[in-house]
């Protein structure tokens, strides 16, 4: 269990601040990624709100973030980062009181990618949740 209390999303719910970026770090936002990204919003009834966002994701500048090498052993490195999906639900239940709820699936690309006793693994699969109970006073 890892929160999101003090984290603003922007545009990706895990890739920006759960998962090491192209950057090398976490939080990192998009520094040295680009991204595509498409997305889709319904309202499924006056109060309720889905939504869904699909996110490609590369490196700027090939990076490795995992210890992958080539039969040589030299570093192998990657623009490609992943995929990302996002679904949102918002369901405004009162004029002040709102719930919101985000979901994440980040499936890691090539750049991720280690080496574990001569060979070559992929990294996790990333999952999130997170639930927002809104009061405005």
């Amino acid at each position: 269990f890892v929160n999101f209390l003090d984290k603003d999303q922007h545009y990706t719910f895990l890739y920006e601040y759960k998962v090491k970026t192209a950057a090398g770090g976490t939080s990192t936002g998009f520094t040295n990624t680009t991204a595509l990204s498409a997305g889709v919003s319904a309202t499924l009834a006056k109060s309720l709100v889905l939504g869904a966002d699909f996110w490609i994701l590369r490196a700027t500048q090939a990076v490795q973030l995992g210890n992958a090498t080539d039969f040589a052993g030299n570093k192998t490195y990657s623009r490609k980062l992943g995929t990302e999906l996002d679904v949102k639900l918002n369901w405004k239940m009162y004029e002040n009181l709102s719930w919101n709820w985000n979901f994440g699936y980040f499936k890691a690309g090539e750049a991720y990618d280690t080496m574990v006793n001569g060979t070559a693994a992929s990294a996790d699969k990333v999952l999130g949740a997170q639930s927002v109970l809104n009061l405005k006073f």
